[in-house]
């Protein structure tokens, strides 16, 4: 899978992000709660673009590995 990565470590989201929403068709919120709130403040921040996010939950207790994270998304990739 070839993809790009985006850390975010503060709010409010920066011009930069945006560059990255904007350079890219998919997107992947990678979250480790139930919820799902970063896909969220994402469509909030970005409307135009709200379609493009998607969200990958990782919540069961154990820690979030790279294959988990690969397999999350190419589930995705299905849809």
């Amino acid at each position: 899978i070839a993809a790009d990565y985006l850390h975010l470590r503060a709010f409010p989201l920066s011009p930069e992000v945006a560059d990255v929403v904007r350079a890219h068709e998919r997107i992947y919120v990678i979250e480790q709660n139930r919820d799902g709130q970063m896909r969220d403040i994402f469509r909030m921040d970005f409307p135009q673009e709200a379609a493009r996010f998607r969200s990958f939950r990782h919540y069961n207790g154990l820690p979030l590995d790279a294959q988990t994270v690969v397999e999350g998304v190419e589930e995705g990739e299905k849809e």
